[in-house]
């Protein structure tokens, strides 16, 4: 096994890398034909990604965080809140955690109908796990 990756986000499943040198899987235990490992691990990858955007979605928000800071902290005697620029991003980060919510909750509807779709499931993943 390899050493634990570092994560920027979700730390309470431990990512590592594992090594199969000289490793034989009886024909019994295989997932799927051999020489099909690669497309057995997209898929799973695939299956995967909605929930890790779901995920994303739903830890507390770094966009709510800002929003509270922003009502808190003060410059030019009122609170920052009240600049347009800033209420212009903070505008953003609210569309991005909808837009994030619609797309992982729009795609796991679509994966239970057995449907390929890897882009929704990318998608998915990666619109609401990367940061507004």
């Amino acid at each position: 096994m390899g050493k634990p990756e570092r994560k920027l986000g979700i730390h309470g499943s431990p990512t590592v890398a594992l090594h199969f040198g000289d490793c034989e899987v009886p024909v019994e235990n295989r997932l799927g034909a051999e020489g099909d490992g690669f497309k057995v691990a997209m898929k799973t990858l695939e299956q995967s990604r909605p929930t890790i955007g779901a995920q994303a979605v739903a830890s507390p928000g770094r966009a709510r965080r800002r929003r509270c800071l922003c009502e808190r902290a003060a410059a030019f005697d009122q609170p920052i809140a009240q600049f347009q620029g800033l209420q212009f991003m903070l505008a953003d980060m609210a569309m991005a955690v909808h837009a994030s919510r619609l797309v992982c909750t729009t795609r796991p509807a679509s994966s239970t109908t057995g449907s390929p779709a890897p882009r929704s499931s990318l998608g998915a993943k990666c619109l609401a796990s990367t940061p507004p």
